[in-house]
């Protein structure tokens, strides 16, 4: 229970500070911080005998590392959590004139139509029943995500992923 208790205020204390801070920008590569946020979650990408695959090539960005590598690991994180036993998720990334679009899908159950357009909100938690594994948090995890990508001047949306899943660019 402590664990959750840090875990929510963690995510708490940094929509806090996302949410009005200039976000520092330094050189950065686009592998070296997939390959960074792979690493963080490969213990419960294990736990569920789950590959991760990465297709990015070593673009430098202008960005903060640390804070992009984190929403990365959120991304992977729950579509690790969403995926069924024996499956994959991809992360892929390509260009689109000055900007890099990063996509990280999965090959889970996606998201309802009725929770599309509430994935982005503080705390929202689609309904548990549609999960076969009720997987656990407080629903703020895209919500810190969106924050940091909207701080380096980008977006961040779902899809339904083609064949099914969920794809978030």
């Amino acid at each position: 229970e402590i664990t959750k208790l840090r875990q929510l205020i963690d995510g708490l204390l940094r929509l806090a500070r996302n949410g009005s801070a200039i976000v520092p920008t330094e050189h950065a590569h686009l592998d070296a911080m997939v390959q960074a946020a792979v690493e963080r979650t490969q213990a419960s990408a294990r736990a569920k005998h789950i590959s991760v695959r990465a297709n990015v090539k070593a673009w430098q960005l202008r960005a903060d590392a640390a804070n992009l590598t984190e929403a990365l690991v959120i991304l992977i994180d729950n579509a690790i959590r969403y995926s069924p036993a024996k499956s994959s998720v991809e992360v892929a990334a390509k260009r689109d004139g000055g900007h890099v679009l990063v996509t990280v899908r999965d090959h889970g159950p996606g998201i309802a139509a009725a929770d599309q357009e509430h994935i982005f909100d503080r705390f929202y938690r689609g309904d548990v029943s549609r999960t076969k594994n009720h997987t656990e948090g407080f629903g703020l995890g895209l919500s810190i995500a969106q924050q940091i990508v909207r701080a380096h001047g980008g977006s961040l949306s779902y899809a339904a992923a083609e064949g099914g899943g969920a794809a978030f660019t």
